[in-house]
């Protein structure tokens, strides 16, 4: 398992926005927590587990950054392509069409 987490996580460095590969460990271990079944997925339900998401208007528009594939569960390299858009190091214009393109689309 280690092995396999750790040539996903080189991929991830060399395609991704998110750079070095402590961020991104640091982020698989959130994204376990937020796993709350242990499945290898987080789904609406535990998105919304999130105290500022279950109360946040534009919930629906955040998991759906997150869902790429629109199968209703985030997987671990869909939860680091969507937070890599908001890296310190993304484009402005990449970070605005997240939100934007569905509203006038």
């Amino acid at each position: 398992m280690f092995v396999l987490v750790h040539c996903f996580m080189l991929e991830l460095v060399s395609n991704a926005a998110i750079v070095t590969p402590k961020e991104i460990k640091r982020l698989y271990k959130r994204f376990k927590k937020l796993d709350k079944d242990g499945n290898g997925t987080i789904t609406r339900d535990e998105f919304l587990m999130i105290p500022e998401l279950a109360v946040n208007p534009l919930v629906k528009r955040v998991i759906s950054i997150f869902d790429a594939n629109n199968d209703d569960s985030v997987n671990f390299k869909e939860f680091i392509s969507a937070l890599s858009v908001f890296n310190s190091q993304s484009d402005k214009q990449e970070k605005l069409e997240c939100f934007v393109v569905e509203f006038f689309a």
